[in-house]
């Protein structure tokens, strides 16, 4: 072997067992409305991703608040979500916006800076109830929160019930695309609130399948 393939190999093998040159890890920074979605996605851990989740319930209780906050952090962090390198994401519910065109302004605001929004009509409670069954008339939170005891009985909003429902993810993904389908028409025309049961945490769900 050649005296500069040997170097060319060292060099390799320095690279490895030195952190400072490695490749750095893709970084998912999700920042939620609660507790419970806290909880939730912190089950989902992977040594190839750094997966990092906050709350901001006590300090922004609205969409709008949560997107000003993800762009401070993407800034402070520095995270690469323009190139794709790193993600952003915001878990929020939608019931307490008034107006579908407050609730467009603040996706079209996130999706202009790279930042993914996981949203529930009403609330985050649907996600888990459709684990269990398949949903399609207007539901209210504390309607949600009843029927999810019938297969939960001892659920109380903040507690990490993941165990319990992941392995019906795969049915959870394909309640939330059926409902996706049945709502087509009032996403379509921006009709957000008309949009119940609706949710695309899902699509948070299946992208952190996906990279872990």
């Amino acid at each position: 072997m050649r005296k500069h393939d040997k170097k060319s190999i060292r060099k390799i093998l320095e690279t490895f067992r030195n952190p400072r040159h490695r490749e750095p890890r893709k970084r998912i920074l999700i920042l939620c409305e609660g507790q419970t979605e806290v909880k939730y996605i912190k089950n989902f851990k992977s040594r190839r991703v750094n997966i990092k989740v906050i709350s901001q319930r006590a300090k922004f209780r609205n969409p709008d608040g949560m997107i000003k906050e993800m762009l401070r952090k993407i800034k402070d962090d520095e995270l690469y979500v323009r190139s794709g390198i790193d993600e952003a994401w915001c878990i929020y519910d939608i019931d307490t916006e008034p107006e579908d065109n407050k609730i467009l302004q603040n996706i079209t605001n996130a999706r202009k800076n790279y930042i993914n929004v996981a949203y529930s009509n009403p609330c985050f409670e649907l996600w888990f109830l459709i684990h269990f069954e398949k949903c399609s008339t207007h539901l209210q939170c504390t309607e949600i929160l009843n029927r999810l005891k019938n297969y939960l009985p001892n659920y109380q909003k903040g507690k990490d019930i993941y165990n319990q429902i992941s392995d019906k993810t795969t049915t959870a993904i394909q309640n939330a695309q059926y409902l996706e389908h049945i709502q087509q028409q009032n996403l379509s025309q921006n009709k957000y609130k008309n949009a119940n049961p609706y949710t695309t945490v899902y699509q948070l769900t299946s992208r952190l399948l996906e990279v872990i």
